[in-house]
């Protein structure tokens, strides 16, 4: 019950334009009680029957509403335009989906639900800035409570955190290292690293103690691809946000010379194996050489290719994907897909939803169109973020954008729902019409 107090809350904060309290409940439901607070307390009475990210929508929607009835809506999409295509191809595979094939119609819908967050915008256009960057410190500071507690856990090695979806803490002891690896880092831990990193009104002794907290936690998740895209991230950021001298090209060739050793002490050997057994799938034809137990590259790659060669065996599925159906749906146990992670659950491999690439659900679901229309949109926000890079908040949408697309290839991350209510809300501070309002930095 307490997590439908928090909805209750939110409109009530909404309603008497209290912006920065509603922020932080919006976040609070849609980052599952910021991933501390219990179950047993937040979804009280309800039997599991709704998700953590139900009652984040059921705020979202109620916004959108008070939003539409107060007319501050009408420049939600100013500069991001393509994202209305965007979701009326989704709202058309929705429809597809719902009356062209023979899905469970409740399935249909839990599939759908997080496409919600793409209206973010309409809630947040008439909220000013100042109320905004209150919230996102706020934020700031929440999450590096939480990257403490991430690295207490691994220490004494007993779970503090929720995960973000309220399932069960998922670990991993890895020999290599005789460290225990757990599955339900912050959320937004990687805004976070960006936010602390660039934002000027952080005291310097306080920056670098929250970057090395930030960094620990990050190098406590384990994962190496992940670190390294993070240095190549913080380059691209360089080269492309900051005035070039000479104390930028130094501190980006440092950057890369790290990058590359790391990269060949840490990832050689994979991106070997990885390479030579792409080689053999596609030479061989084989996908059954994959083990369904593998996090490997060619894991990954293999399994987006078998997804495209499925749907590109009908127009319609090529174009517009098999549409919204849901992982437990009766039709996907005869999906002839064979590579992907066991579920217990349903005693076979997750056919549909993947935590290890985001593009392979997106192109299964949506086609090509969705595909293309969704990278579009993200190449159209990160362009729109570097016009704008005098602000702070485009800076970090740049990097944090960029970053999602350049690990895209081995984590969901870029198509999960608290990255797009983020991004959409720093892309609400530079387009909103509280834009010309705002400082540069974060106050």
């Amino acid at each position: 019950m307490l997590a439908i107090t928090f909805v209750s809350l939110g409109i009530y904060f909404y309603t008497l334009k209290k912006y920065v309290a509603y922020i932080i409940v919006f976040i609070l439901l849609a980052t599952n009680g910021f991933q501390i607070i219990p179950s047993s307390v937040m979804y009280t009475g309800l039997d599991g029957a709704l998700k953590p990210m139900d009652f984040s929508i059921a705020l979202l929607v109620s916004s959108i509403i008070l939003s539409i009835l107060s007319n501050s809506f009408a420049d939600s999409f100013r500069e991001i335009e393509i994202v209305k295509l965007y979701i009326y191809c989704l709202v058309l595979i929705l429809i597809i989906s719902l009356v062209g094939y023979d899905y469970e119609i409740g399935g249909v819908f839990k599939s759908f639900r997080s496409q919600v967050f793409l209206l973010t915008p309409i809630a947040f256009s008439g909220i000013d800035n100042k109320s905004i960057t209150k919230s996102l410190n706020i934020i700031n500071w929440i999450t590096v409570f939480l990257c403490i507690l991430y690295v207490i856990q691994a220490i004494i090695n007993v779970p503090l955190l929720l995960t973000f979806g309220g399932d069960e803490v998922t670990v991993n002891f890895e020999e290599s290292v005789q460290f225990t690896r757990y599955y339900n880092s912050p959320v937004l831990i990687y805004f976070s690293f960006f936010y602390t990193l660039y934002n000027k009104s952080i005291k310097k002794p306080i920056k670098i103690g929250f970057l090395f907290i930030i960094g620990s936690a990050i190098v406590a998740q384990q994962h190496r691809s992940h670190i390294l895209m993070l240095l190549l991230t913080y380059i691209i950021s360089l080269l492309f946000m900051e005035k070039l001298n000479s104390k930028i090209i130094l501190s980006s060739i440092l950057i890369c010379a790290s990058a590359v050793i790391a990269g060949n002490v840490l990832l050689y050997t994979k991106f070997q194996m990885a390479y030579d057994d792409i080689q053999d799938i596609f030479s061989n034809n084989n996908a059954e050489m994959i083990s369904s137990t593998d996090s490997t590259i060619a894991f990954r790659i293999s399994m987006l290719i078998e997804r495209i060669q499925y749907i590109s065996q009908d127009a319609i599925h090529f174009m517009l994907g098999i549409g919204y159906v849901h992982e437990y749906d009766p039709f996907v146990d005869n999906l002839p897909l064979n590579i992907g992670n066991i579920q217990n659950d349903f005693f076979r491999i997750s056919k549909i939803e993947t935590a290890d690439i985001a593009w392979s659900s997106i192109v299964l679901r949506t086609g090509f169109i969705g595909l293309m229309l969704y990278f579009t949109l993200i190449i159209k926000i990160i362009l729109v973020a570097y016009k704008k890079q005098d602000r702070i908040e485009a800076k970090i949408c740049f990097s944090l954008l960029v970053f999602m697309l350049l690990i895209s290839f081995t984590s969901s991350e870029i198509n999960n729902s608290y990255t797009r209510i983020i991004i959409f809300i720093l892309v609400s501070t530079f387009q909103s019409r509280y834009s010309k309002l705002s400082v540069q930095t974060i106050k």
